[in-house]
């Protein structure tokens, strides 16, 4: 979760520090492990409003209440009329345009990249603090559910984050887990 917060780059706009500090989350200390609850609600609010953020400029909205400028939705007046799987497979395509736009990978950056002063330096840590929270919220789901699958799948991806960002023992602690757990399970490996 520290390399969410990064408050080293400072009160700088877009950043997690101005965040902070605009919403008044005083609690929300720079060091994760004296208030590790505080941080955790405010990574979720944060990639939660950054989702909303995402999906209004996908579908180009100025706000929540606006109607999309392209038709995005075939017969959007009489949707909520259909059958729940038809409802549900449209939800399912509006989450994959802003996915594929934002969450994707097939765009590699890092949040150290925002040490420029330019918008596209906004935007890419904007885009990364999404991909991480996003990461983020999922592991955190797997593990409130018990799905041990789905925790194994999050560190995968955690891995090379946290190599990443000199986090070596984050990353060795975590690569010794994925062997042993190999090592164990030889034929069935979870994280194959």
């Amino acid at each position: 979760m520290e390399i969410l917060l990064l408050f080293s780059i400072g009160n700088r706009f877009g950043s997690l520090y101005n965040v902070r500090n605009r919403l008044n989350r005083t609690n929300v200390p720079t060091d994760v492990k004296k208030e590790f609850n505080a941080c955790e609600d405010f990574i979720e609010t944060v990639t939660q409003s950054q989702i909303v953020a995402a999906a209004l400029l996908t579908f180009d909205m100025k706000s929540v209440s606006d109607t999309p400028s392209e038709y995005v939705i075939q017969d959007a007046e009489h949707l909520w009329m259909k059958p729940r799987s038809e409802r549900k497979a449209c939800l399912h395509n509006l989450g994959l345009k802003v996915y594929k736009r934002y969450i994707s990978l097939s765009h590699n950056s890092s949040c150290e990249d925002y040490v420029q002063n330019d918008s596209d330096s906004i935007s890419s840590y904007s885009i990364q603090l999404l991909r991480i929270g996003v990461l983020y919220m999922e592991f955190a789901d797997a593990i409130r559910e018990g799905d041990g699958e789905r925790v194994f799948r999050c560190w995968r991806y955690f891995l090379p984050i946290f190599r990443a960002s000199n986090s070596t023992n984050y990353s060795s602690k975590l690569l010794i887990s994925f062997i042993n757990i190999c090592m164990r399970y030889r034929h069935d490996c979870p994280i194959s």
